[in-house]
C-alpha cells in the first residue's frame, strides 16, 4: 500500500501549548493585555498576540490549539485511508484535512 502523503518531520515546538494574559499599564491610562502562548515548559514562549479583548483571547485560543488540531488531522486522515476502521470521510474533506496540515507545517 501506497503512503497516503509525505510527512517531514515538524519543527515547530512540541505541545501541547497554553495561553495567558499578560497585562500592563494601569493608574489612568486603559489596561492592556496581551496573550502569551507557551510550551510546556513554562518559560517558552511559542507567540504574542498583541490584541486585547475577546478577539486577542480568541486568537490566543486558536494559536495554541495548533497542534492539537495538526494532529487531529493527521489522525483523520488516517482513519479515512485505513481498511477496516469504517472511515466515513468524502474525497473533499480529505483534501481539505491535508490543505489544513499542509498549512499548519508551513509547506
Amino acid at each position: 500500500m501506497k503512503p497516503i502523503m509525505k510527512t517531514k518531520t515538524t519543527s515547530h515546538t512540541p505541545g501541547p501549548w497554553t495561553y495567558d494574559a499578560l497585562q500592563k499599564g494601569g493608574g489612568y491610562k486603559k489596561l492592556k493585555t496581551k496573550w502569551i502562548i507557551l510550551a510546556p515548559q513554562a518559560d517558552d514562549e511559542v507567540a504574542t498576540v498583541r490584541c486585547g479583548g475577546d478577539i486577542g483571547e480568541a486568537n490566543a485560543c486558536l494559536i495554541s490549539a495548533a497542534p492539537d488540531l495538526l494532529e487531529a488531522c493527521k489522525s483523520a486522515i488516517y482513519g479515512a485511508n485505513t481498511k477496516g476502521q469504517g472511515g466515513t470521510l468524502t474525497a473533499y474533506d480529505v483534501d481539505l484535512l491535508r490543505a489544513a496540515i499542509a498549512k499548519a507545517e508551513g509547506k
